[in-house]
């Protein structure tokens, strides 16, 4: 193209083509980045190389407690100040994403005699450990 040279007009045909044409582009562009714009597979899979790490070396505590055995609350997996898992917010969706695909699954622990209110406490589903 020379600089300063006018070009033909766009036709009416032509310009609802390149419209379409972008439409389309988008819906395949959203599908793609969905995958890695969806936050709650990222902060689940954040998550679950912290649990494989876990399940790898059995014999590690975290929080004072083999969390592979006794489970864990949300609280304590915030305490841990992972990687994109430093917010309630995170931890929760995180969480919510490895129970849908039964990851972990959580239990009502009642509170104890001295009062307070029940927890939820999760647990790492033990046939993961057949996978590693």
């Amino acid at each position: 193209m020379e600089i300063g040279r006018r070009l033909g007009g766009v036709s009416l045909d032509a310009l609802q083509a390149a419209i379409a044409w972008g439409d389309m582009l988008e819906t395949h562009m959203l599908r793609v980045y969905s995958c890695i714009t969806d936050n709650s597979h990222l902060k689940a899979s954040l998550l679950s190389k912290k649990i494989l790490e876990m399940l790898k070396k059995p014999s590690d505590k975290t929080d004072k407690t083999d969390w592979v055995s006794h489970g864990f609350t949300a609280r304590s997996l915030k305490r841990k100040s992972w990687k994109g898992l430093t917010d309630d917010e995170a931890v929760q969706t995180a969480l919510d994403v490895l129970i849908e695909y039964d990851w972990l699954n959580y239990k009502q622990v009642e509170s104890t005699g001295q009062g307070g209110r029940p927890t939820e406490r999760y647990f790492i589903n033990p046939n993961l450990k057949a996978f590693i």
